[in-house]
Parts: C-alpha cells; structure tokens; sequence
C-alpha cells in the first residue's frame, strides 16, 4: 500500500541520505551514517529512526532556506519571559503564554511525559504589534 504520503517520508529520507557529508555532501552532517546510528541508539531508543530523520530534514531545511535567501537569526534573552518573533519589517509576534507552554502530565507514564510532541499545550493567546497595513 503506497501512499502519497508514505512516498513524501521515503523521498525525504532519501535526500537525507544523498545529502549527507559520505555520499553528496549537500552539508556536514552524518545523522543517518553506522557511526550516528551507535551514537544515538542509547539516547533514542525507541525512537532512533525518527531522530535521524527529523536531524536530517532539518539540515536539508536549511541548506534550502538559504540557497533561497531565508536567513533566521536566533538571539536569547534571558530576561524575556514570553517568547516572541521579532520580523524585519518591525512586527513582533508573542504567544502569549509564556515559556512554559506545555502543560504537565498527569504521571510519568502517560502520553507526553517523555516526548513533547505528544504532550498537551496550553492554549496560546498570540498577540501582534507593529505596523499597521493602511
């Protein structure tokens, strides 16, 4: 059963491998290489498929964005207690909630204690300022 989408993630994982410092060298990184596998097999256990997949996605993300021209300059501050996106052309995003926007688990073995992508969010009350479109 071939389906759009399982050809999408199978297309993906191809280019991450293709792009890898070993095969094409689109960038430096090793994630799907023996030696990655051994060193995240300890960390990842269960999920040792789904990290290298989502490393090298992300790393092929970014050769793209800035063959493109997509430039994403991250600054902290560790004064800043609400996380925001500050754009170029002077509109800042906040989502309102803090920096604790997942809420805690009801114990250690349910969904979302150990993985974030399956924990529950609080819900987000973005707010926007900047300039005005008129």
């Amino acid at each position: 059963m071939n389906t759009l989408a399982s050809t999408i993630a199978e297309l993906r994982v191809l280019i991450g491998y293709l792009g890898e410092k070993n095969q094409a060298h689109w960038w430096g990184g090793e994630l799907l290489s023996p030696s990655a596998t051994a060193f995240l097999a300890p960390i990842f256990n269960r999920s040792l498929f789904l990290a290298q997949y989502q490393g090298s996605s992300r790393a092929a993300a970014k050769v793209h964005d800035e063959a493109i021209g997509v430039e994403l300059d991250v600054k902290l501050n560790p004064n800043l207690h609400d996380r925001e996106i500050r754009i170029d052309n002077g509109w800042t995003v906040k989502i309102g909630c803090g920096l604790d926007f997942y809420q805690r688990p009801g114990g250690w073995f349910e969904a979302g204690a150990n993985d974030h992508a399956c924990a529950n969010a609080w819900k987000l009350r973005p707010t926007f300022s900047g300039h005005s479109c008129k």
